[in-house]
């Protein structure tokens, strides 16, 4: 009979050739085996091409003689076996087109299925017609439609799937399935001794079986070897396919399970002995499943100082949130206290480069960790939350709650003689004393925190408040000596403090330094804002800093429209002010208006520039945050100048209230500027000795930063004046 049907086949190879496709061999009964076998063997010269195909886990779970008789042919010379690869998300976009034709698809479906099947073409069939079957993927007038979150419909592992895979399992002995199920608890990779220490099993059995595994390409994979500091080398496996691993974990009942998550943790524990920093979040995942809460606890710390290093501040919340979930289950201990004055300490610090200084949650864990510090008697931690807590203030526009948190923690560190707390609070009463107007006493605080910074001491403070404390400091000290008048100091700060950020590697202190040299440069070289405002923006982006990414964008607003460019710079700081705002932060909001108003009235919009400064000015009482305050009373007086010409005696106040102001808090920059303009105005009235009066003092009043365009301004004005006045 196998000769008769060979014949015929041969037969209809006469007149031209034939490919003979047989699908699943791993299914094929004996005689189509055996008649592939004989006519594989004929010798008679054919046009003939038998391409079969089989999944090779499936023969072997089966026992199945295909695998046998492909050696034996492989060895003969008489076939080929091809190993297929996965298919490539180009490879699933061809199977949708093939199956769904050129309508279009739900963003981002392909590129989640990709990742959930890692292209192996059983899954992903068996998933899309999951998908298909429930509804969650249906068809529509406009294309595909996904009903629900593509996260969320593809979570499950459909039925069809997990019966295949359960079927496997069937096949395989009390010992393997044992092994695996131990193996899908310690993870998707895994150590054999850490799977043998789970369920007490000799490491050379268990290395024999994973070992067989792997050779039979079933379920894992070698993944080399691993040597642990105690001195344990282990051969190491993983799975072939993330569904194995889900399936063969939800088959362990709970209870055993959990045991299976302690006693690897234990292993784990101690085999990296000293070193167990290094896979913290692996040690927090297992003993949060083996219900060890107190070890839980120790690592999920731990873990998320290692994300902290990495500036991977979504992860780092996560670990931080689960420990604080697993506190609220445990007795009001002094020992739980403490653990939660850790975490709510370290959360603040995610939260502030993740969120913003003014997110609400910020000021919730601050809030509470402070509440911690104080029934806990807790010293030394209560300087790291003070610095939190006055940073939440500041920018929620609460300029006076703020300087009370920090000269409070000044007072505190005095007493105490901490050199650390000392170094922040000089910082924090710097910076609160900058936005009350209170300029001298800024600097005072700033360059004294700055002789207390010790690199070798204070470095690692960037882990716990996402920036490095002398970045800040610089930064700040930069904005304080430009509105002093020293404008070739505060390039200098600002430089400093950039390279070093950069140098550090440190993501969002690169981010803070960008940012506040946009402030410099606003007065040093205003053409180059808006690149530095567009790296800014560009780095907040790819790390996820929100706050920067908005003030990123406010900069480059204003930039555009210095360039000409004054709808799509309207447009910018709008936008940078609203998602600002929508964080929770008010501080420098009086400060943005000044700029939408200055663009305004670039646009000939001056009435709406004039309401801005006025809602600005509010601001400025209600919160007290008076350093932009001249500023905004001179660009008042210049949008009514131009505006209506009977407002030109209105326009003069503005101009001698801003010089009030800023000779009050010695802000000789703003007072320059409220010269400049007062002294322009003079001059078009006819007056030009009053000009030269008010402008030619403060003028001669600055020993640097002749380069600078207000400077040049200044002096070109004070020449026309001059000019003027001999004629």
């Amino acid at each position: 009979m196998l000769r008769e049907l060979a014949d015929a086949v041969e037969t209809l190879t006469a007149d031209r050739p034939l490919v003979l496709v047989l699908e699943d061999l791993h299914w094929s009964d004996g005689s189509t085996l055996d008649w592939i076998a004989y006519t594989a063997r004929r010798r008679d010269r054919a046009r003939l091409l038998v391409l079969g195909t089989y999944r090779p886990v499936e023969a072997i779970v089966q026992s199945h003689p295909l695998r046998t008789i492909a050696q034996e042919l492989k060895r003969q010379g008489r076939c080929v076996e091809l190993l297929l690869d996965y298919l490539s998300e180009a490879g699933l976009r061809a199977y949708f087109t093939q199956r769904f034709g050129t309508h279009a698809l739900p963003q981002g479906l392909i590129e989640i299925l990709h990742q959930r099947t890692r292209g192996n073409p059983l899954f992903l069939v068996n998933l899309v017609d999951d998908l298909v079957r429930q509804g969650v993927l249906a068809a529509e007038d406009e294309g595909w439609a996904l009903h629900g979150s593509i996260d969320t419909a593809t979570v499950e592992v459909p039925e069809s799937l997990r019966q295949l895979i359960e079927d496997q399992l069937d096949h395989m002995s009390p010992e393997e399935n044992g092994i695996l199920e131990a193996a899908s608890v310690a993870g998707m990779e895994f150590s054999v001794s850490a799977v043998a220490a789970a369920i007490s099993a000799p490491e050379e059995d268990v290395e024999a079986c994973c070992t067989t595994l792997v050779r039979r390409a079933q379920f894992l994979q070698s993944r080399g070897s691993v040597a642990w500091p105690d001195g344990t080398v282990s051969a190491r496996c993983g799975f072939v396919h993330a569904l194995y691993q889900e399936v063969l974990y939800e088959r362990v009942p709970p209870s055993r399970r959990g045991r299976l998550h302690q006693q690897i943790g234990t292993r784990l524990e101690t085999g990296y002995a000293t070193q167990t920093q290094e896979i913290a979040a692996e040690l927090a995942g297992h003993f949060v499943q083996g219900a060890d809460t107190s070890r839980a606890m120790q690592y999920l710390i731990r873990a998320s100082e290692n994300a902290l290093q990495r500036s991977a501040y979504q992860e780092a919340m996560t670990h931080l949130t689960q420990g604080l979930d697993l506190l609220a289950s445990l007795a009001d201990t002094h020992e739980r206290m403490q653990s939660e004055l850790a975490l709510q300490s370290s959360l603040g610090g995610a939260l502030i480069a993740a969120r913003g200084y003014a997110w609400p949650e910020t000021g919730r864990a601050f809030a509470r960790a402070r509440e911690l510090c104080a029934q806990l008697g807790e010293i030394g931690q209560l300087s790291t939350v003070q610095y939190g807590l006055c940073l939440f203030h500041l920018d929620r526009g609460e300029m006076i709650e703020a300087r009370d948190v920090a000269e409070d923690a000044l007072l505190t560190a005095q007493r105490d003689h901490d050199p650390t707390a000392l170094l922040l609070s000089h910082r924090l009463v710097g910076t609160c004393h900058y936005f009350l107007g209170q300029l001298v006493s800024a600097r005072e605080h700033l360059e004294q925190a700055l002789s207390l910074y010790d690199a070798e001491q204070h470095r690692s403070l960037m882990f716990v408040y996402a920036a490095d404390v002398r970045v800040a400091i610089l930064s700040w000290l930069n904005r304080v000596l430009l509105l002093l008048g020293y404008p070739d100091q505060a390039h200098r700060r600002s430089t400093e403090a950039l390279a070093l950020a950069q140098e550090l590697s440190h993501p969002h202190s690169v981010a803070y330094a960008l940012r506040d040299s946009c402030f410099m440069l606003q007065v040093w070289q205003r053409q180059q804002v808006q690149e530095r405002a567009e790296a800014v923006m560009s780095l907040a982006a790819e790390q996820g800093f929100a706050y920067e990414l908005e003030e990123g964008r406010i900069y480059r607003g204003w930039a555009l429209a210095e360039a000409g460019h004054v709808e799509a710079g309207i447009a910018d700081i709008q936008r940078g002010i609203a998602s600002y705002q929508a964080m929770g932060s008010e501080f420098q909001i009086p400060y943005f208006f000044a700029w939408l108003a200055q663009v305004y009235g670039q646009a000939s919009r001056e009435a709406e520039g004039i309401e801005l400064i006025d809602e600005a000015l509010d601001r400025v009482e209600r919160t007290q945050e008076r350093w932009i305050e001249a500023e905004l009373y001179r660009l008042k007086g210049e949008l009514l100048g131009s505006h209506v010409i009977a407002a030109y005696e209105e326009a003069k106040d503005c101009f001698h209230r801003a010089s009030e102001i800023a000779l009050q808090q010695n802000a000789r920059l703003y007072n320059l500027r409220a010269a400049v303009s007062l002294a322009r105005w003079l001059r078009y009235q006819g007056k030009p000795d009053e000009a030269r009066q008010h402008l030619a003092p403060v003028y001669a009043g600055f020993t640097e930063g002749f380069d600078t365009p207000d400077l040049r301004e200044a002096k070109e004005l004070l020449k026309g004046v001059e000019e003027r006045r001999q004629t």
